[in-house]
């Protein structure tokens, strides 16, 4: 069985102490084994105090990193991609400091930058992608974290939308985050996108097709999983969706209309399918 997490994005942007302090008690109480943590700025929590806090509730961790309008790793300023790269040097130490095997997301460009490229453009765009995450993977490396790079849709991004994409951008030291609300708009076959991957997929994040809970939509979930597990993926799967009723997050991830009956019900639902499979 993998183990299966929960993001705190579900109830809540930006993540603080005393957010923590409330949601894992009752994530615990639940009967997952993951929270996922994201790094929006640092020190808008305390790794130390998380990771004292996880630990006594018996969860592990994941860490996601966020690019919002500024963190770029392409077609930027060095200023702004010397910085980028701080700030995902930062979300590694995190990682280590929580015990998160991974940090996962967008790794390349900020969440709804997009521009037409030709085929030498994006060439070059690749190549200098490449570039500037081999530094931030030998950060990871030499800490034992994996950095997992996430395909996202065309809606949100022009530069990797799809797993081949991906395989064709990352250098060696970079693995892949695989979005099941992704795959099921940017790829044809998704378990097929996933053998595809097989060796590469560092973390796995997981919702409904309209990005409410696991199972309560038309998704191929068993193929996803057995692929899953036909690759030899050990890790764990993560719910990831946002509530509608916070205005940050709901502007960022266009979730106009609540998922879920409640944000309670979209994890814990979530959680029982998912335990089916």
């Amino acid at each position: 069985m993998f183990p299966i997490g929960v993001n705190t994005w579900v109830w809540t942007s930006p993540l603080t102490d005393e957010d923590l302090a409330r949601l894992v008690p009752r994530i615990a109480g639940w009967g997952f084994d993951v929270v996922e943590l994201p790094v929006e700025r640092p020190g808008d929590w305390d790794p130390h105090r998380a990771a004292d806090l996880l630990a006594r509730h018996g969860l592990a961790a994941s860490v996601v990193l966020v690019m919002p309008p500024g963190r770029e790793l392409v077609a930027a300023s060095p200023d702004t991609v010397g910085e980028t790269q701080d700030y995902l040097r930062h979300c590694v130490d995190v990682a280590v400091t929580v015990g998160s095997p991974v940090i996962g997301g967008p790794a390349y460009s900020s969440v709804g930058r997009t521009w037409r490229m030709s085929a030498d453009e994006r060439r070059a765009v690749y190549a200098e992608l490449r570039r500037n995450l081999e530094p931030v993977a030998d950060h990871a490396a030499g800490r034992g974290v994996r950095v997992a790079v996430e395909p996202l849709n065309r809606y949100e991004t022009s530069l990797v939308n799809t797993v081949e994409q991906a395989l064709d951008a990352l250098p060696p030291g970079c693995d892949l985050c695989l979005d099941v609300y992704h795959l099921n708009i940017e790829e044809k076959d998704p378990a097929r996108a996933v053998r595809a991957a097989a060796g590469r997929v560092a973390h796995v994040q997981v919702c409904g097709t309209d990005r409410g809970t696991p199972g309560a939509d038309r998704f191929d979930w068993p193929a996803f999983v057995k692929a899953l597990r036909d690759t030899g993926y050990d890790g764990s799967l993560v719910i990831e969706s946002f509530t509608a009723h916070n205005r940050t997050i709901a502007t960022a991830a266009s979730i106009w209309r609540p998922l879920a009956p409640t944000q309670d019900e979209l994890a814990t639902e979530g959680l029982a399918f998912l335990r089916t499979l």
